[in-house]
């Protein structure tokens, strides 16, 4: 890592920043983008762009985009509010407070607890994606659906990302507070922290200025349908944002637990365990409870971010230094423009330039003990890595989205990697340039997964 330093003034800063991310929109085709960031006592939005390219208006500070994933950690700061109210402990399990779950595996079944689905070590395939209706009972029939799904890796075993884990954790949310998850958010979170441009309900969202969603396809992007999400997705990636409420979420998460008109809502234990290094998680990060945590140049950064159809958020903090930063888009390849907003970020405000590690000379023959093919559930993604002159390259072959999207994106480009540590790799091409990914391996030393984007694929025979 290096370290640099810009002392130039905040705005002048501002300014570049600004044009870099007018040059990323027009270099990787994003109609429309929100940031926002906060250093020490200085707060900084911009809205660039537009919100949809059939019916344009201007991207402000205020425009509603989906956060994705982002909402996981909403979740869990409820989680942490029952827990320090008595109402339950991370190592319950989940048939204490939903005596009727199940899943296929028995173990997984009657030995999951509310930490396992907290830092998506629950095995079982998360990408679970099914139209409950949207009636107040759709998380407790999504509860009823899971007891088909399979594990894709032992219970406790390995980090690999859990969709249907928070859907699980918002039910427990519904049963402990009486309310349904979206009610019980927000009294819980959004209210208290003034969060008031943040909702769950399209019929709110339509109400405001928003932002819909675009797939690149053959260059050019193309309105992502459909718009909504299910309403049984709503505790793992269902909440409507602004970079506004963005900002004082992470300043929340940044304090010591109390919100900026002085009301205690967590503990600063609380706050601390939730940010606290725990399982691998891939690349150079661990997960924690469940922000991921990851140390670059000294520094520490909590962070999450989502991904929903078409639409990307990026939501980073370092809260030592008290510096936060956002970024919403509506395109799928936005989340190139996050990462490139993000090193500039770090490195002029912070001073912290992470380098690429160097990649190991290896020979075709131990490179081809990784390369295979490796297929992501329940989609059936192929990702296949084959040898090439040193390197190994991955071929994507796109599956089936029909459960997710009317417009499918295409396929993952062909992307370089290069291995610099044994079983790990970095790529070394957009759009995943600088991801580092690894292949995992089963009780008896053979290669059995590959986990890449945090996902674990099962490699095939």
């Amino acid at each position: 890592m290096n370290q640099t330093r810009d002392d130039r003034g905040s705005s002048v800063k501002i300014d570049d920043l600004l044009d870099l991310t007018k040059g990323e929109m027009e270099r990787l085709k994003v109609p429309g983008v929100a940031w926002g960031l906060s250093s020490g006592e200085e707060t900084f939005t911009a809205g660039l762009g537009v919100t949809s390219l059939e019916n344009p208006l201007p991207v402000t500070s205020e425009t509603l985009f989906q956060i994705g994933s982002t909402t996981k950690t909403i979740t869990s700061s409820a989680i942490f509010r029952l827990i320090e109210q008595g109402k339950l402990t991370l190592d319950d399990p989940v048939r204490k407070h939903i005596p009727t779950f199940k899943v296929k595996d028995e173990e997984a079944t009657t030995k999951v607890t509310v930490r396992h689905l907290l830092n998506h070590t629950s095995g079982w395939m998360g990408d679970y994606f099914t139209d409950t209706g949207e009636g107040d009972d759709a998380l407790a029939r999504f509860i009823e659906k899971m007891s088909e799904l399979q594990q894709l890796t032992p219970l406790g075993a390995i980090y690999t990302y859990n969709n249907a884990a928070f859907n699980v954790a918002g039910r427990i949310v519904e049963l402990i507070t009486g309310k349904t998850y979206e009610a019980a958010i927000h009294e819980m979170v959004l209210e208290p922290l003034e969060m008031t441009n943040s909702f769950f309900y399209p019929g709110d969202v339509m109400l405001r200025r928003f932002a819909v969603g675009y797939n690149l396809k053959d260059e050019k992007p193309v309105l992502a349908e459909p718009w909504t999400m299910h309403r049984c997705e709503n505790p793992c990636g269902g909440l409507v944002s602004d970079v506004v409420d963005q900002l004082k979420y992470a300043r929340f998460h940044m304090g010591d637990g109390t919100t900026a008109g002085g009301e205690r809502l967590l503990s600063a234990e609380s706050i601390q365990l939730m940010q606290a290094p725990g399982v691998l998680a891939g690349g150079d990060g661990r997960i924690g409870l469940n922000w991921f945590i990851e140390d670059v140049g000294g520094v520490r950064f909590i962070s999450h971010g989502g991904s929903t159809n078409g639409q990307q958020s990026a939501f980073w903090m370092a809260p030592a230094e008290k510096l936060a930063f956002t970024v919403l888009t509506n395109l799928d390849m936005g989340a190139v423009l996050h990462e490139n907003l993000t090193k500039w970020v770090r490195e002029h405000f912070l001073g912290v330039i992470e380098t690429r590690p160097e990649p190991l000379a290896l020979s075709d023959d131990v490179l081809s003990e990784l390369a295979g093919r490796y297929m992501m559930q329940p989609t059936g993604d192929i990702f296949e890595f084959s040898v090439q002159q040193g390197r190994l390259v991955l071929t994507h072959t796109l599956g089936d989205y029909s459960n997710i999207t009317d417009t499918p994106p295409d396929p993952l480009p062909k992307m370089q990697a290069a291995i610099f540590e044994t079983d790990r790799f970095v790529f070394l091409d957009e759009p995943y340039d600088g991801m580092k990914g690894e292949f995992l391996r089963g009780k008896d030393g053979k290669i059995a997964w590959l986990r890449v984007g945090g996902r674990v694929l099962a490699r095939q025979a």
